[in-house]
């Protein structure tokens, strides 16, 4: 695991805003120059992260900012807090198409696949949906 804690008055980063989803990770070249690429449902919280940014970097330069669909999001904190049964129960779930409609699988084969009972399975499920399904929507709060 790697840390970097940076020090600088002009970071873009303090005046970011919850409400405001990553669409792809923060890229910085080598010459120190980051690239955001941001989105929020509310305009006026990109609005104003850009108006603020505006302030205080005298070498900002807004590159595009357009109203569209997002396919991907980048969520720097996608799974939380989740043990490893958790994280292996949601990963199941996901590449088997529980999710998808119709459901590609069911909750018992699943449960097979991880090779526990279904009130297990079930448990590790509904338990890993539960951390994850409120911090993926605290955006939106």
């Amino acid at each position: 695991m790697f840390l970097l804690l940076e020090n600088a008055e002009e970071k873009a980063v303090k005046y970011f805003n919850p409400k405001l989803i990553f669409v792809k990770p923060v890229l910085i070249d080598k010459n120190g120059y980051e690239y955001w690429e941001v989105c929020s449902w509310e305009k006026k919280i990109v609005s104003d992260f850009i108006n603020n940014i505006k302030k205080d970097i005298k070498d900002f330069k807004l590159l595009k900012f357009i109203n569209t669909k997002v396919n991907d999001v980048f969520f720097p904190k996608l799974m939380p807090g989740l043990t490893s049964k958790q994280k292996q129960a949601i990963e199941l779930a996901i590449e088997n198409g529980y999710y998808f409609t119709p459901k590609k699988t069911s909750l018992r084969k699943l449960a097979k696949l991880m090779a526990v009972s279904l009130a297990t399975y079930q448990q590790h499920l509904r338990v890993a949906e539960e951390k994850l399904i409120p911090n993926a929507v605290s955006y939106y709060k």
